[in-house]
């Protein structure tokens, strides 16, 4: 019947495959294409009823059945980035000093654990872009916390957050008031071998001074 490759191709075109907003506006426009689904869904059925009438062949839209499981599946992947997202926010506000990144590297890996069971399980989501932003989250989250972890060594001094300011391009204090997202905003999983550059020189450095304070201990 008219329009139904129209809504097709509308679905295909402005369903939220790439959309970048929030999750809460998605669920949005995904309850909009569900509604014209059943619009649709409505108008095919009295076409078939009309072809039965006057012993017509009854036609199959496969349009309608094809754009009902793509939707939900997109629910789905979107469903996975509320979470992911979720579970980042509820680690924002951990103060420097209260940052176990053992704990949260567990959790990010069991939701890229999570991810890829759903892409195994239907690989068509691998090729859309709110699929591949999800991925590159949390495959940043796994580069940022082992940095994390290296940051609160001991051996970084004053100079070595200096040296990484400068990298990052920000200013910032590390205290108390220091947070996850404060930390998070720096983008340091852009600057992965600066920052262990800078991790590495302080140990060094520690060992030294180390070392000379044995000797002048000794003497």
């Amino acid at each position: 019947f008219l329009g139904i490759r129209a809504f097709r191709n509308a679905f295909r075109a402005e369903a939220p495959f790439t959309f970048t907003g929030t999750p809460a506006e998605a669920y949005a426009m995904l309850d909009q294409h569900a509604l014209q689904i059943v619009e649709k869904e409505s108008e095919a059925k009295k076409f078939n009823e009309q072809e039965e009438l006057f012993e017509l062949v009854v036609s199959r839209y496969v349009e309608t059945s094809d754009t009902r499981t793509e939707l939900k599946l997109l629910k789905n992947v979107w469903d996975m980035k509320a979470l992911v997202l979720g579970t980042y926010e509820s680690w924002s506000p951990q103060t420097w000093n209260d940052i176990k990144t053992e704990e949260l590297e567990d959790v990010n890996k069991l939701l890229l654990k999570n991810l890829k069971k759903m892409s195994n399980e239907t690989p068509v989501i691998k090729g859309w872009k709110v699929y591949r932003d999800i991925e590159d989250e949390i495959k940043n989250m796994n580069i940022i916390l082992p940095m994390i972890n290296d940051l609160h060594s001991n051996a970084m001094r004053d100079r070595h957050w200096l040296a990484l300011q400068k990298v990052c391009g920000q200013k910032f204090v590390v205290d108390e008031r220091f947070t996850l997202d404060n930390l998070l905003a720096l983008g340091l999983h852009n600057f992965v071998d600066d920052v262990q550059g800078i991790v590495d020189r302080a140990q060094k450095e520690l060992i030294i001074e180390k070392a000379l304070t044995k000797t002048e201990t000794t003497w």
